[in-house]
């Protein structure tokens, strides 16, 4: 396998995503349920074993949320960069008006 199918196959492809999304989904709600039905249940620690579950679930979902907020933001990041170098391109430090490097200085700081 070459290193790009396999960066590939860890990375999944949008279809394996929106599964994982959905089967994360439906186990937080199982196991939702299944906590709330415990009390009920004559199984020893099954509530406290569902309620870790449920908030591993919920730490899943919260890590994917981030990692994509992540990607969105180095994505924005990325095309501002190229906005600013094209608009500096070739140009001398002397050449640029006061008031974009006071604008640039506000942006990095």
């Amino acid at each position: 396998m070459s290193t790009f199918s396999a960066s590939k196959t860890r990375q999944g492809s949008p279809t394996r995503h929106s599964a994982a999304i959905a089967i994360l989904g439906g186990a937080q709600i199982s196991l939702t349920l299944l906590e709330r039905i415990s009390e009920c249940v004559p199984v020893p620690f099954i509530k406290a074993a569902a309620g870790t579950a449920v908030e591993l679930v919920r730490i899943i979902r919260a890590i994917q949320s981030n990692k994509e907020e992540c990607e969105d933001l180095l994505k924005r990041s990325a095309s501002l960069l190229v906005v600013i170098l094209h608009s500096l391109g070739g140009k001398a430090e002397s050449d640029i008006s006061e008031e974009l490097k006071s604008r640039l200085e506000r942006l990095v700081t």
